[in-house]
């Protein structure tokens, strides 16, 4: 397989970028659920023209990512009279 020279320094230059950046913000989170596992792509980097995207894979579906942020905790609940 041929991959052009132009591409491999390009290639470089972007691991090296990534690898100084500042993470200092997480957003644009969006997510799906496919095959058993949820696709989660977002955005990350420092708000100040350094973002970069990412993806992230959790092995479970939406409802069982969701319920780990958000425990029910039933201390918390009040009861209406």
């Amino acid at each position: 397989m041929f991959i052009d020279n132009f591409l491999i320094d390009q290639l470089i230059d972007a691991r090296q970028k990534i690898t100084k950046a500042q993470n200092n913000n997480n957003s644009d989170v969006d997510f799906c659920e496919h095959k058993g596992r949820v696709i989660i792509n977002y955005s990350w980097g420092n708000q100040a023209g350094h973002e970069f995207l990412a993806e992230a894979f959790y092995k479970g579906t939406v409802k069982e990512l969701l319920t780990g942020f958000f425990p029910q905790d039933e201390s918390r609940l009040k009861k209406s009279h």
